[in-house]
Parts: structure tokens; C-alpha cells; sequence
């Protein structure tokens, strides 16, 4: 499975840790499940988390599913009015120890965060990198979407 460092903000990052949040929206993202090691932004500057993400849903999708309920397509319509958004299930996700952007500047020499995300390759210094010094904190959790709530579509968090 691929790997990507993803970048996200602290706020987005508890509410998945908490299992609050089970979706992660994105303008763009690859079309295959992947592993997603977090770098979180300010004021973190650093990876502190990992997760596994399931493949892209389109909202247009969940418009047809949900099209008999209208305050599901009203949340949704709302997060297509931003950007032409997709969004992917968070299956599984796990905190880790900190490995902070001045440890990865002095060990690499140069380290480029992700705007978005980009794809780790596994012969980078960086995936080695994270590798090698990545600890997981607590127990693994995961998503369970078989009984998916209408209440987890387009979800407002503030």
C-alpha cells in the first residue's frame, strides 16, 4: 500500500484522534487506500499521527445515496459550494511520537512539508527516516462504518 505524509491542522487532527471525526476532506487525493503519516502545522510542526485511508467517495455519490434526506444534501451542497471536495473514510488511526520538523531539517538536511500531501517512496530518506523513528502511542483504532450515521456526512465541526 502507498504511503503519503499528509499535512493537517491540529484542530483536524484531535477530532480525528478522538474518533469524532471519521472522514477527511480534500480538493484533490489519489484514487487507492493509502497509509498517511501526519504532519501536523502549527503550532506542531511535526508528524504525530498515522492513519489509513480508504479510497476517495465523491460528494455527487453521497448526493444520489442521500437525495431523500434534505439535511444531509443541504450539508453537503454546502461543502461542494467551498471547492470541488472529495472525501476519503478514515479506516483506522493511530497517535504517534513526535518527530518534529527541526529533528527531520537536521537529520535529512532539507525537509519540504506537505501543502496537501505527497506520496513517500520507499527508497526516500524521508520514509526511512520515519520509519525508523516512528512509535506508536496507545492501541490502534479503527472506524467502523457498518452502521454508517447520516449525522458523519458533511459534518460541521465548529
Amino acid at each position: 500500500m502507498k504511503q503519503i505524509l499528509l499535512s493537517m491542522q491540529p484542530f483536524w487532527k484531535e477530532k480525528i484522534m478522538s474518533g469524532e471525526k471519521i472522514y477527511e476532506y480534500r480538493t484533490r487525493f489519489t484514487d487507492e487506500e493509502v497509509i498517511a503519516y501526519l504532519y501536523v502545522s502549527a503550532p506542531v510542526y511535526g508528524i504525530a499521527g498515522i492513519l489509513h485511508l480508504g479510497k476517495k467517495i465523491y460528494l455527487d455519490d453521497w448526493l444520489e445515496k442521500y437525495k431523500d434526506n434534505p439535511e444531509v444534501v443541504s450539508r453537503i451542497m454546502d461543502y461542494k459550494s467551498r471547492k470541488n471536495v472529495v472525501t476519503m473514510p478514515v479506516l483506522s488511526y493511530q497517535e504517534t511520537n513526535l518527530i518534529t520538523r527541526a529533528e527531520l531539517e537536521v537529520a535529512l538536511g532539507k525537509f519540504v512539508w506537505p501543502q496537501s500531501y505527497y506520496f513517500l517512496k520507499d527508497d526516500m530518506e524521508l520514509t526511512k527516516y520515519i520509519e525508523e523513528h516512528i512509535c506508536f502511542v496507545g492501541d490502534k483504532k479503527e472506524n467502523c462504518f457498518d452502521n454508517e450515521s447520516v449525522d458523519d456526512i458533511c459534518k460541521n465541526y465548529r
